[in-house]
């Protein structure tokens, strides 16, 4: 803690002479106010207050930037246990450091050693999301790109507060504070992962966050109530219906007695809610399909084939006539008319 103290008591003295700070001529910045704010950081570390001390100095910062208070910023963050934004604002300090020149030796040395403790003790989490394409928050913020070494990996903790952002391939490591984090994977047609891991200072780990696919809806209704829902060759009920399936394209059929069948095809994605409203015809009816046409036509057919038969039927051979005592026969051709 004495160091900490003796880090912030040296920056508070760099910052009065430094020359970023010391001109009053740029009267575009208020530079006694940046001087006032970086005081008034530094009574609030005398008092262990660092969340007070740390949001004093960033607004300091955001007036006046420079390393000095860079590495004040660093320093507070660092006694919050927020390494990974602590070692942000430390790399900073070295970068503005080497335009501005503002960090004696002794506080550059400083920020070289606490930038060491801290990669000893924040955490590398090798990240595998499914699917590659869904957005992750850790601790409700987007993650941030950023390098350790010539490496190129994302700090969690760092960005502003906000959406998730798409994850950059489905493999990927994260720089994390040793601890407890909330991760939420979301992706639209999933539900969202919600998971919540502890992890150790200074260890690597491995994580996998893999989403479970939401059932598509279909909602069936119709012009006719009623009327009866087939899905996939499966029976779901009569209209109106909700249907809950998974991702895929689907035969419709809805149907009902005197109605002309309506039939579809429809293909749905994960968690997509898809409207059918069936308009059933009626159907028309000619006279050759009506039952008591066919009754008609039976008895019609019935009488027309008796007088069918008498009129064509042959007449039966009469008996011959006998002549008596005569001796003669006349066949009944001969009388027939």
């Amino acid at each position: 803690m004495r160091s900490v103290m003796r880090q912030v008591a040296l920056s508070f003295f760099l910052l009065a002479s430094a020359p970023v700070a010391a001109s009053a001529e740029d009267g575009e910045v208020d530079k006694e106010k940046a001087r006032a704010l970086f005081g008034e950081g530094f009574d609030n570390v005398k008092k262990f207050q660092w969340a007070e001390a740390l949001a004093a100095f960033e607004r300091s910062h955001s007036i006046v930037p420079n390393a000095v208070t860079s590495l004040n910023i660093g320093v507070c963050e660092r006694a919050l246990g927020r390494y990974v934004r602590a070692r942000r604002s430390l790399e900073r300090a070295l970068e503005e450091n080497a335009t501005d020149g503002s960090l004696s030796p002794t506080s550059r040395g400083d920020a070289e050693g606490y930038l060491k403790e801290i990669d000893g003790v924040v955490v590398k989490a090798r990240l595998t999301v499914k699917p590659s394409d869904a957005a992750i928050t850790v601790d409700g913020r987007p993650l941030a790109p950023s390098r350790v070494g010539d490496k190129d990996i994302f700090a969690a903790g760092v960005a502003a507060p906000g959406p998730g952002a798409k994850v950059p391939a489905e493999r990927f490591e994260v720089l994390l504070d040793p601890g407890n984090h909330v991760f939420v994977i979301s992706r639209k047609g999933f539900s969202d992962a919600v998971v919540n891991r502890t992890f150790v200072p200074g260890k690597e780990s491995d994580l996998v966050l893999e989403l479970e696919k939401l059932p598509a809806t279909l909602k069936v209704s119709s012009s006719v109530t009623g009327a009866i829902v087939r899905v996939a060759n499966t029976d779901v009920g009569p209209v109106p219906v909700d249907v809950l399936r998974p991702a895929g394209q689907y035969p419709v059929l809805v149907t009902k007695e005197g109605y002309v069948p309506y039939e579809t095809s429809i293909s749905v994605k994960p968690g997509e809610e898809t409207k059918i409203n069936a308009v059933l015809a009626e159907e028309s009816m000619n006279v050759a399909e009506q039952w008591w046409f066919w009754t008609s036509i039976g008895a019609g057919l019935t009488t027309a084939a008796l007088v069918t038969y008498f009129v064509v039927r042959p007449e039966p051979e009469p008996p011959p006539y006998e002549g008596g005592s005569t001796g003669w026969v006349v066949q009944p051709n001969a009388i027939r008319f």
